[in-house]
């Protein structure tokens, strides 16, 4: 538990307790939660567009929230089952996945660099145009959502029982992470602006299916299976620290002792793993 480690040191037990049980009751279930219905509408659009049906489910909106909520359920489990079997297989996954990422960042990101070099710059030259709504909680909220976005420099300051070397490896992680996602996320959103106008990315539909609509015709399939993918290895990350949290935290007295077991045979924290993802179903229940 090293994010509260000084916080535990100098304020006591108290703000260490306070941190365990909202990252295990709250933050972790939910952030899966919104991970997984990520994973579920961008992979039952273009299901739903291949088989021409998409419009006729979207207008049956229990349908779509069932099929939609069915397959964020699909994607919990599956992701808990990796993790309780194996952590290497979980980090073998991750790296998969990691890389499919970057294979969705790169198409994106040529996509604006073509539209960019034939002229097309589309709503890019107004994008920064904060005229509409200049509140101080509107860019509050702008922050908060950043944070949402770059929250992964964090996750692996839980697994530094498990590092190779931390003293060197965690530092060189962050350094090279940080950078390289904001490079990656930056030019991503100049790639959109390209394409989509300010009204389409604020939209419900996600932004990479209607760029991979607008540019990519036939082939338009291939971002949203790769934006699955990498939310997929997003989920399969949050839920590989999620485990560890509350194995740690209640093996150093800050939560119930079952939650510190781990897997006779695979050395795994199952309980905690399981944890998660229950309490990712009820939040599931309550999502839109």
């Amino acid at each position: 538990m090293a994010a509260f480690a000084p916080l535990h040191q100098f304020w006591g037990e108290i703000p260490a307790f306070l941190f365990a049980f909202m990252t295990v009751t709250l933050l972790k279930p939910s952030a899966l939660a919104i991970l997984s219905l990520s994973f579920g509408e961008y992979t039952i659009l273009p299901i739903l567009n291949g088989l021409g049906t998409c419009e006729n489910w979207k207008k049956n909106s229990k349908d779509y929230e069932f099929g939609h909520k069915l397959l964020a359920i699909v994607c919990a489990l599956f992701v808990a089952t990796i993790n309780i079997y194996s952590a290497k297989l979980s980090a073998r996954v991750q790296i998969v996945f990691t890389v499919a990422k970057l294979i969705a960042c790169a198409l994106v990101i040529g996509i604006g660099l073509y539209n960019l070099s034939i002229g097309e710059f589309g709503s890019l030259p107004n994008s920064f145009d904060m005229s509409e709504n200049t509140s101080y909680s509107s860019v509050a909220l702008a922050f908060y959502s950043g944070l949402w976005s770059y929250d992964g420099w964090n996750n692996l300051n839980y697994l530094t029982e498990e590092l190779i070397d931390p003293n060197r490896n965690l530092p060189l992680a962050i350094f090279i992470g940080i950078p390289l996602v904001t490079i990656l996320y930056t030019f991503m959103n100049i790639s959109y602006f390209t394409v989509l106008s300010k009204v389409e990315l604020m939209t419900k539909e996600p932004v990479g299916i209607r760029l991979g609509d607008r540019m990519l015709g036939t082939l338009s399939f291939i971002i949203p299976v790769l934006v699955a993918l990498s939310v997929y290895g997003t989920a399969n990350g949050s839920q590989y620290t999620a485990g560890r949290i509350s194995y740690v935290a209640a093996r150093d007295g800050h939560l119930v002792d079952v939650l510190s077991y781990v897997h006779i045979k695979r050395l795994t924290p199952s309980v905690a793993i399981l944890l998660n993802v229950d309490v990712n179903s009820y939040c599931l229940h309550f999502f839109q």
